[in-house]
């Protein structure tokens, strides 16, 4: 072909539409043929695509339909063209779509892993099985922010998205890991504050030296560290100041935003005053304290409630001033409290502003109700959060609702739990009982001292009806059965082997069941051993009080063998060898044996008073003792004495020292006393026991070489109480600097008796 056809091809290629060249289909779509997609997803194709058909097909953009397709999320590669199979135009839409979803993980959240899956799969459709979708795997990124916003981070957490793809059989794409990565504990090297006017910069860095010490972010010491600033403002008069939203955390630095309230108006037209005779201009800083005052000095005399109205923009408050119809107020002649149970009226009846002599006013009576609901709120209780006082004939009212616990709702972090809900419900304060948060949370950790159950998260919901709560609690059930087989070989001791199960959730009662069956090969044969425990935490059958009262009771039997155990004169392992000159080398090891101890025990208690346990327990065993042949003979030299002093006492020598076979039992109570803040790291309390046991046995020989009954008594008294260094140096911040101070003692009476029953603390 000569250079100037190839010209004139180009040419002309150059100069037609490019619809001529691409676009040979003409006329009026008949269909569109979907390829590749799932049902759910063609449906979703025909609803996002701009063809359908009657479009003429000279007017589709093939490229922004495919582009349309590809931002949906789903598909992995989208082609479209227009065919004619004899028929019409054919709009024919080719797709692959992504790979399924093998798992949803989110990593490095300290919220519940089931709770966040649950928020993906409900709001972005993100499940194994479901396709994965690019355009919502990047939203679920910000739902995740949100959720972090919503329960009170101050700023957005990094959270990164990846996929892993999941091994699968030869010719079937593999599905995908979909991984979400939280840091939660981001870098603080530096705290900012900006915006403190009226509570000096020393202050606030008081109340974030924990957070600075600790050099991450955590939303406790954070939150810990709000409310510190927040009760700062406030013990200054300025409610409601603190800390903004606008805080960040940005390359290690925390910049503190404080946002101090403002008035912008004064609204006093519905009391007639001029609101130049205030005690705040506009302006000024909002101190509700101050507002008040005026409050009570204009309410004198008037027979007209006064209201007091704060509406909040932005930092800036409009004070309003309102009043209700004629004769709603006026003096008090009587105060009366009504609807509290848990807390006397002699004990708020001083929180009150409002008292005999003074006049009634609405503003003041929302105070005190505040006041009363404080106090209600560090002891752990809740009311109902509108308030409820009149005035009626003098009688000034203040009426609290304590809100009652409805009922509980268990929910458990997987499936096909086996734990019985009563298990958690009956360590819980009673359904019908005022709500507390101290009471629960000591509950929780009852509950966590089981084992088999861990309390993660718990919340509160509307009762179905007024007064009462609805108390939600999520738990994670432990790894609760065990099997632990164990094979030792020792040069000391031979080969060993054994066998242990153990299932601390029983039944699904949080009984623990523990076995083992033991083997040892020695000098005196091969023993086999074993024991078997059952505990019951709390015995919870209908009868007497048992149900009300968490009475646990515990047995277990055991046949255990002892090899290689040192025998003692006199209690020295070492010995002059019989027939020997009194020289140091012929002090030799008196021997070793082995002892089998088979028996029983039982233990039941349960609380006699508050944070006062009551427990009795008994023992009893046989104990048989076995003479061993020295691991090493002696030998003697030319002089006749002895080689090594390594060997031991021949066995008709030996057997003199054996231990007395016999019978041993201890029966003993024990009161105790603990309401310490926490079993794990406690800061607070008092831990205290009282013992008293009796034992008595026939496993001793008298000095005459006979066996001998014996008889005594063990007194022991232990104390434990704890002291944080926060309370002597308050420069010292951290809580978890705890000193802790013990004190035992204890005698034991009794004649002569094995030396292995001495008592010690």
């Amino acid at each position: 072909m000569s250079f100037r056809r190839i010209s004139m091809l180009l040419l002309l290629y150059l100069v037609l539409p490019g619809g001529a060249l691409a676009q040979t289909v003409a006329g009026p779509l008949v269909d569109v043929q979907i390829i590749g997609a799932s049902e759910t997803n063609e449906r979703l194709i025909r609803v996002n695509l701009v063809a359908r058909p009657g479009t003429i097909a000279e007017r589709i953009d093939l490229e922004a339909e495919r582009n349309r397709l590809l931002a949906m999320g789903t598909f992995a590669e989208v082609s479209l063209g227009l065919e004619d199979r004899g028929r019409g135009a054919i709009l024919v839409v080719r797709v692959r779509e992504n790979p399924t979803i093998a798992e949803v993980v989110v990593e490095g959240s300290s919220f519940p892993s089931e709770f966040l899956r649950n928020i993906l799969d409900q709001a972005h459709l993100l499940a194994p099985g479901r396709v994965f979708n690019t355009v919502r795997a990047q939203e679920a990124r910000s739902t995740l922010q949100r959720i972090y916003r919503d329960n009170g981070f101050p700023f957005e957490f990094p959270v990164a998205l990846r996929t892993v793809p999941v091994p699968a059989a030869e010719g079937v794409e593999p599905p995908l890991r979909v991984i979400f990565s939280i840091t939660e504990a981001l870098p603080v090297r530096e705290i900012v504050f900006e915006g403190n006017t009226v509570i000096e910069t020393a202050v606030l860095e008081e109340a974030f030296a924990g957070l600075r010490r600790d050099g991450v972010f955590s939303l406790a010491g954070y939150q810990q560290a709000k409310a510190a600033v927040a009760q700062a403002y406030a013990e200054a008069g300025y409610r409601d100041s603190g800390v903004g939203e606008r805080s960040t955390l940005s390359d290690g630095v925390l910049t503190i935003h404080l946002q101090e309230l403002r008035i912008a108006s004064v609204d006093t037209t519905a009391i007639g005053v001029d609101p130049a005779e205030l005690s705040l201009k506009p302006g000024d800083l909002y101190n509700y304290e101050v507002l008040l005052q005026d409050v009570k000095r204009l309410a004198a005399g008037r027979t007209r409630d006064i209201r007091l109205e704060s509406l909040m923009t932005r930092g800036l408050v409009r004070v309003i001033f309102r009043v209700g119809p004629p004769d709603t107020a006026g003096p008090i002649s009587a105060v009366q409290l009504e609807g509290n149970t848990v807390i006397s009226s002699s004990e708020l009846k001083p929180l009150l502003r409002l008292s005999a002599g003074d006049t009634f006013t609405s503003a003041i009576a929302a105070e005190d109700f505040r006041r009363i609901a404080e106090l209600y709120r560090e002891r752990g209780y809740l009311l109902a959060a509108q308030p409820d006082f009149h005035y009626l004939d003098g009688v000034y009212v203040q009426r609290v609702t304590e809100l009652r616990i409805g009922r509980y709702e268990i929910v458990f972090e997987m499936p096909d739990a086996r734990t019985r809900e009563r298990v958690i419900t009956r360590y819980l304060p009673p359904v019908g009982s005022v709500y507390n948060e101290n009471e629960l949370l000591a509950g929780l950790r009852s509950v966590a001292r089981l084992g088999a159950i861990q309390p993660v998260t718990r919340d509160l919901r509307p009762g179905d009806t007024m007064g009462e709560v609805v108390v939600r609690v999520l738990v994670r059930e432990g790894q609760a059965r065990t099997f632990t087989p164990e094979l030792v070989y020792d040069t000391a001791r031979g080969l060993s082997a054994s066998i242990g199960y153990s299932d601390a959730n029983l039944w699904g009662e949080a009984h623990n069941l523990s076995a083992q069956l033991m083997a040892q090969t020695s000098d005196v044969g091969f023993q086999v051993g074993g024991s078997v425990s059952y505990t019951i935490p709390w015995l919870d059958i209908d009868f007497l009080d048992f149900r009300e009262v968490p009475t646990s009771v515990s047995a277990s039997l055991f046949s255990l063998v002892s090899i290689n155990q040192p025998l003692s004169a006199d209690g020295q392992s070492r010995i002059l060898h019989p027939g020997l000159p009194d020289l140091p080398q012929n002090q030799v090891l008196v021997g070793e044996h082995a002892v089998r101890d088979t028996g029983l025990s039982f233990s039941v208690g349960r609380p006699i008073l508050p944070f006062t346990t009551l427990r009795l327990s008994a023992r009893a065993s046989y104990s048989y003792s076995m003479l061993e042949p020295p691991a090493q003979r002696c030998e003697f030299d030319e002089a006749g004495n002895v080689v090594s002093r390594e060997c031991a006492l021949p066995e008709e020598w030996a057997r003199q020292y054996l231990p007395q076979s016999g019978l041993s039992s201890l029966i003993s109570t024990n009161l105790i006393f603990d309401n310490r803040d926490s079993v794990e790291f406690p800061r607070s309390g008092l831990a205290a026991t009282g013992r008293i046991g009796l034992g008595f046995g026939s496993d001793h020989r008298n000095p005459q070489g006979q066996q001998q009954n014996y008889l005594y008594t063990q007194l022991e008294f232990g104390v434990k109480t704890y002291l944080t260094l926060t309370s002597l140096f308050p420069e010292i911040a951290d809580p978890n600097h705890v000193l802790a101070f013990k004190l035992n003692a204890g005698h034991q009476f009794g004649g002569d008796f094995p030396v292995n029953r001495y008592f010690r603390v």
